[in-house]
């Protein structure tokens, strides 16, 4: 994938971004070719393959994109609340792509961009060392974001957003199940 700062490939890669976005409030995801993306973009199939090897790739580059922007924006030392509060905000800034993804029936790559956030997350603010439960506790939080997102942007009456944000942080600090002795 493109990491260089040629701003005439910058916007090439953000047009073909903007033509998938474009297409799919038109049409299903299935039905969308890589030639329909490139002519919606004003682009050639090569331009298309120097950034992307698939459109799918085009929809992990958009997510990876709103994540790192939450990201750049914590400090080095997060709490839980920071953790989820950052989690909320690429719900929201992604709002329209997920709507038109969870429509399409592609849960598959909004689950592995949050394993992909997940792992990142832990890389870069966790106490946790690389050990052996490490890739246990990570598919438990990637399980329960993903099926929690889902239910949210699936929901006729959602939880606002800071409720939701409120709600994570309490599950996750293992404050919202009481059980009896």
């Amino acid at each position: 994938m493109y990491n260089g700062t040629n701003p005439t490939a910058l916007n090439s890669r953000q047009w073909l971004c903007d033509a998938l976005m474009t297409l799919m409030k038109k049409q299903t995801y299935g039905t969308i070719t890589v030639l329909d993306i490139c002519h919606a973009a004003d682009l050639s199939r090569q331009t298309f393959y120097n950034f992307f090897s698939s459109k799918e790739d085009i929809l992990h580059f958009i997510i990876q994109t709103q994540v790192n922007k939450q990201v750049d924006q914590l400090p080095d030392s997060i709490d839980m609340k920071d953790a989820v509060n950052a989690f909320a905000s690429v719900l929201n800034d992604s709002r329209e792509l997920f709507n038109l993804m969870i429509a399409n029936h592609l849960d598959h790559i909004i689950t592995e961009e949050i394993r992909n956030c997940i792992s990142m997350f832990a890389d870069h603010f966790s106490v946790q060392s690389k050990n052996a439960t490490r890739p246990y506790g990570e598919a438990f939080l990637c399980g329960a974001l993903s099926e929690t997102m889902l239910c949210w942007f699936k929901s006729d009456h959602p939880l606002s957003t800071s409720a939701l944000c409120s709600l994570l942080t309490q599950i996750l600090q293992g404050n919202y199940y009481q059980f009896n002795s």
